[in-house]
């Protein structure tokens, strides 16, 4: 699939989500929400990843990293929306949701 990552991401009133890069504030991309919960530890998430997998998150967030449109298997696609739907608040998961699948 096909995906550009540097979507902004905005929230059900049309405001765009907010994050911070070394203490700044910026828009928040599809691409910052999907290396943060690729790259993080979920502790509700069952079964815990073994190294193997983090391994596989760590490489899908660097392949990220560069940003824009990026074609990535369907497969990857459902990792990152499952790890965002366990991480993130609901208008925060629509919003990457519809990025995910092309409905911005």
């Amino acid at each position: 699939m096909k995906i550009d990552f540097d979507v902004v991401l905005k929230n059900i009133e049309g405001k765009v989500f907010k994050g911070v890069d070394d203490g700044a504030e910026k828009d928040l991309t599809l691409k910052d929400a999907c290396i943060v919960v690729l790259t993080s530890d979920i502790p509700i998430e069952e079964p815990r990843p073994d190294g193997a997998e983090k391994f596989k998150r760590y490489e899908l967030a660097v392949k990220l990293k560069t940003g824009g449109v990026i074609d990535i298997p369907s497969e990857e696609v459902a990792k990152v929306k499952r790890l965002i739907g366990l991480m993130c608040q609901v208008q925060l998961v629509g919003a990457c949701y519809n990025a995910l699948e092309g409905n911005n």
